[in-house]
């Protein structure tokens, strides 16, 4: 007979038809073999609403044991299990942006002021009071999308008042809305445990590797270590770091490094992403932490298809979101173009066959500002990073 419970192999979930067995075993040696315990009777009705809420009970208490596993946890208890490793479930977060309010000087629009996007009709809102100034007539405001997760706003797009307000003219934003990010999954946050478990690891530069990506809206970390006594490749002065960093806070980064570094080892940065942080130690004595963030390459992309039935009415414009969503990692988890990551071109059709009813004729990239006419893969520098955006990207179909 099985064993069932916790066993040294793990926990063995009773099932009903087990339950139901040994129901139908107990009156038998009750009332005698010859009992009738058939479905169809009372007794094997009873017997069938009683296995029913055992079984619930079994599923509970196998719930709560694999709930202690973070390879077999989910939802809220793998939220829970993770914070063992100092980590939290990243929250679904808002796309934001800058927008300029055009009206009558000295008009108060106020916090929580809508204005949407002229095609999608996807809302941001105002964030803070803002009064128009003079001379120019106009404001200019962060917002943040009213809906949580990547929301596009793409130049000179966000412009159609949902608020109407006396003496609000217009509304425009003069750069891409920042993408937000939905909640993060759990095959997401599992890997991202499995990496922070470097933190307590015997290599220092493990653990700070663990620590810089624990930390809220960092996506992509390169983390380069010269441990010679010359200047290599990629330009490290001798016994010196450099983190390449995209997303993220400057001082919390900066901290991090500071906190997680050897003693005396120099911290670089190179290129127009260089940064330098100020950070106090505990005797209040100042340090320059240095950065770097990646330089955007923007990438503008041709995609030739050709019909063949079932192409959406809106297929262009799902290919492009598409793009732009494989390549930040929302799309296909585990798949994207990192900083410092070259663009391969053959990657870009998983995007494009993701829409039905077309066939691929052919995908042309290049970085802005030329125009693209091959198919050629594009090399990314270290300290580069590509961006997509869907004003940079024609379907022809």
């Amino acid at each position: 007979m099985a064993d069932f419970g916790l066993t040294p192999e793990g926990f063995n979930k009773k099932r009903q038809d087990d339950i139901i067995e040994d129901v139908n075993a107990g009156y038998k040696t009750a009332y005698g073999d010859n009992f009738n315990v058939d479905p169809e009777t009372p007794e094997g009705q009873i017997i069938g609403v009683l296995s029913g809420a055992l079984a619930s009970l079994w599923d509970a208490a196998d719930e709560n044991y694999q709930c202690i596993n973070p390879s077999s946890a989910t939802g809220k208890c793998l939220s829970d299990v993770v914070q063992y490793n100092g980590i939290t479930r990243k929250p679904a977060l808002p796309s934001t942006v800058v927008l300029r309010l055009f009206g009558l000087i000295g008009t108060l629009i106020p916090s929580g002021a809508i204005i949407s996007v002229n095609d999608t009709g996807e809302q941001f809102k105002t964030l803070v009071d803002a009064v128009i100034q003079a001379p120019s007539g106009s404001v200019d405001v962060n917002a943040a999308s009213v809906k949580t997760g990547p929301i596009i706003g793409v130049l000179a797009t966000i412009q159609t008042i949902f608020t109407p307000i006396t003496g609000w003219a217009s509304a425009n934003n003069f750069s891409d809305a920042v993408l937000g990010s939905n909640i993060e999954t759990d095959e997401e946050l599992r890997l991202r445990r499995q990496n922070s478990i470097t933190t307590n690891a015997i290599s220092i530069f493990d653990a700070q590797i663990a620590a810089i990506l624990a930390l809220d809206g960092v996506s992509t970390l390169t983390l380069l270590e010269n441990d010679t006594d010359s200047v290599d490749g990629d330009g490290l002065p001798p016994h010196s770091t450099e983190a390449i960093v995209q997303g993220g806070d400057d001082g919390e980064i900066a901290l991090t490094i500071w906190n997680n570094k050897s003693t005396g080892i120099f911290t670089h940065s190179d290129g127009p992403g260089a940064t330098t942080i100020a950070i106090l130690d505990t005797q209040g004595i100042s340090h320059d932490i240095n950065l770097t963030r990646p330089e955007d390459k923007i990438i503008n992309v041709i995609v030739n298809v050709t019909q063949i039935g079932g192409y959406p009415g809106n297929g262009d414009d799902l290919i492009k979101q598409n793009i732009v969503d494989y390549s930040q990692g929302f799309l296909v988890t585990g798949r994207g173009f990192n900083a410092g990551g070259d663009i391969i071109n053959s990657e870009l059709y998983t995007p494009v066959n993701l829409i039905p009813g077309h066939t691929i004729d052919s995908i042309l990239i290049a970085i802005d500002p030329t125009v693209p006419v091959s198919s050629v893969d594009i090399a990314i520098a270290i300290r580069e990073a590509s961006l997509f955006q869907i004003a940079n990207i024609t379907v022809n179909s």
